[in-house]
């Protein structure tokens, strides 16, 4: 009789579930951060053509913008675009998800002749794995993003560094020498020397800071900047 075959010992097994967990301890994160990549770049692709489709709606509308999402949304099949659904976008964005970030309207101002002057379009992610920015945006077309708070009209549009000098594109416009507050950055070891990033120049459209012990190492995580 031949030799009866074995199965394999507990330390093979052992080796074989070690060496999964190791894989998947590096490809996870990996495919965490391109996914959340991919959806921040799909978050910016989207309130671009919100911003195109509220144009456009302005224009075929008596230079009204819309009173709310849907209403960029498409129309019933066969139906004509109407200023409650003017077919710009399409049907999911129009009900304010997609991608892994959610998107709040707010409309603006409404004149003496009951059209909506002016519009304000925020987007967060649903969760923290779906994404980390979160983006401002309004009829000057301007998407202003920002990581750990809610994004609005004063939120960075870049970022750069060189050494432990950082420049902001802003219209907050600080004075030189004041003291930036920094709140939210990732990672959070930022936030412990809040007190001493000091303006070195200013603009209406940009502002540097630094700080003399630390730089910030990565734009890309950023938080939120603010005068005292």
């Amino acid at each position: 009789m031949g030799k009866e075959s074995q199965g394999f010992s507990l330390t093979e097994v052992l080796i074989a579930v070690l060496i999964i967990l190791i894989i998947a301890a590096i490809a996870v994160p990996n495919f965490l951060r391109l996914r959340i990549a991919a959806n921040q770049a799909s978050a910016i692709s989207s309130l671009l053509a919100l911003n195109a489709a509220e144009a456009t709606y302005s224009s075929m509308f008596g230079g009204s913008f819309s009173t709310n999402l849907a209403s960029l949304g498409p129309p019933q099949p066969g139906a004509n675009a109407t200023s409650s659904a003017a077919g710009l976008i399409d049907g999911v964005l129009a009900q304010g998800a997609k991608s892994g970030y959610h998107f709040s309207y707010s409309p603006g101002v409404v004149d003496s002749t009951g059209r909506v002057t002016a519009y304000v379009v925020n987007a967060a992610p649903d969760a923290n794995w779906t994404g980390r920015n979160q983006y401002y945006s309004d009829p000057s077309g301007v998407v202003r993003t920002i990581n750990g708070a809610a994004a609005t009209e004063n939120a960075p549009t870049a970022c750069s560094e060189s050494g432990n000098t950082v420049t902001v594109t802003s219209t907050l416009s600080p004075p030189v020498g004041s003291i930036i507050h920094w709140s939210g950055a990732t990672p959070a070891a930022y936030n412990s020397n809040v007190e001493g990033w000091t303006v070195t120049d200013s603009s209406s459209s940009s502002f540097s800071f630094q700080n003399p012990t630390m730089g910030l190492g990565a734009c890309t995580e950023m938080g939120s900047v603010s005068l005292p």
